[in-house]
């Protein structure tokens, strides 16, 4: 038995806001939206959602404020499941079943919050190697004291180090993310 409603927004409308308080888990049945983050004044785009994606549900689960904003990047159809209607739902799952999904629920909010600010300092490393490549950014940089060469050829060195090893820890990760994946293609646990 399918539980919620069908509810349509149009281009452009936000469907849920980051820090709000989450009443409802969201199934989209068309459309598509964008998802994005805060940081500071700025905005930074983190995922973009289609037709069979769930959204909402780490908030929603984990009984916190929402974590991103989602806005229509087309007219969409969505099918809105509220707290009730899942919690009636949740509480025919074994205990056991229940707290796997709050325990998944905080796993994914964790590796999100990675995400988006990996996002957010990729667009950083951007900006700074569009000013390391203009020839007086650079030759300022090079006129400063030699300690402070130092100190800058440093935080360099370890900013590279640091995505190195972010990408070496790439491969198991996949390996995690394979065995969850053989475990959503069957159609039944």
């Amino acid at each position: 038995m399918e539980i919620g409603q069908i509810t349509r927004y149009r281009k452009g409308e936000a469907i849920i806001r980051e820090a709000a308080p989450a009443f409802n888990v969201y199934i989209i049945n068309k459309g598509h939206a964008q998802v994005l983050k805060r940081y500071g004044e700025r905005e930074v785009t983190i995922g973009s959602l289609g037709e069979g994606d769930v959204f909402g549900e780490m908030a929603f689960i984990g009984e916190t404020e929402r974590t991103a904003t989602v806005v229509a990047s087309s007219d969409m159809e969505v099918q809105r499941i509220s707290q009730k209607d899942f919690s009636q739902s949740i509480n025919t799952l074994p205990v056991e079943a229940a707290s796997f999904f709050k325990a998944l629920v905080n796993l994914v909010k964790d590796i999100t919050e990675v995400q988006s600010k990996l996002s957010f300092c990729n667009e950083e490393m951007k900006e700074m190697n569009r000013k390391l490549k203009n020839p007086f950014f650079k030759k300022g940089l090079l006129s400063t004291p030699q300690n402070m060469q130092l100190i800058l050829f440093t935080l360099l060195r370890r900013l590279r180090t640091t995505y190195a090893n972010i990408l070496k820890m790439e491969q198991d990760i996949t390996k995690n993310v394979e065995v969850m994946g053989v475990m959503e293609g069957q159609e039944t646990l």
